[in-house]
């Protein structure tokens, strides 16, 4: 058995963190990591509000927004390193192929 409309769907919901006084609401959302914090702010304009009312969550927000945005923007620098430990043949390992080192760089 489906919901059949929207209205249904709201009226089967209840928000416990919107429903609590402002100070447990942001007790609540300050023990939740920063990345769970940012999806937390997305749920509704409510628990939006209670995170931007607070200048702990609203730095922590501020910060996790950038730090995705700059990971989406940039991916991971790669350096590829030869291995030179075999000295008559440096760039060929065991079975002739070239040996490579990948290092990501954070």
């Amino acid at each position: 058995m489906g919901v059949s409309s929207a209205d249904e769907l709201e009226e089967n919901t209840y928000d416990i963190v919107g429903k609590l006084p402002t100070e447990i609401g942001i007790m609540i959302l300050r023990n939740l990591d920063s990345r769970t914090l940012l999806s937390a702010s997305r749920v509704s304009r409510r628990w939006l509000a209670l995170c931007r009312s607070d200048s702990v969550l609203k730095a922590r927000l501020k910060a996790e927004f950038r730090r995705q945005r700059i990971q989406r923007i940039s991916p991971p620098r790669v350096e590829v390193r030869r291995d030179t430990q075999n000295v008559y043949q440096p760039f060929t390992s065991l079975n002739g192929l070239q040996q490579n080192h990948v290092t990501f760089i954070t």
